[in-house]
């Protein structure tokens, strides 16, 4: 059981997502690591246990360093992205940091 579980984390992209990320259609606690996709870690909502069996995918934006998740719609369009870990505000590029002394 538990050599699955490493072979499974050893397959996927990208770091795995937090047990308090939510899915962006229900809601719910629910998401459940699938299998590695073309653009990144595939995971679904479980219906087990009370999710709505939608898919959604962990993943980088074009000219973003940060991952995040995206909806999969219908047809294979994506929706809006969301970053899995909120940026750290005042770290940024341009920000100007002040020590005191």
């Amino acid at each position: 059981m538990l050599e699955a579980v490493k072979e499974r984390q050893a397959a996927m992209k990208y770091h795995p997502i937090g047990a308090d990320m939510k899915c962006p259609f229900c809601g719910q606690l629910n998401l459940v690591y699938k299998r590695p996709g073309l653009s990144g870690d595939v995971y679904r909502c479980a219906a087990e246990l009370g999710g709505c069996e939608r898919t959604i995918v962990h993943r980088r934006r074009k000219g973003d360093s940060r991952c995040g998740v995206v909806a999969v719609l219908n047809f294979g369009h994506v929706g809006q992205w969301s970053p899995c870990v909120p940026a750290v505000q005042g770290t940024g590029p341009g920000s100007a940091r002040i020590e005191m002394k």
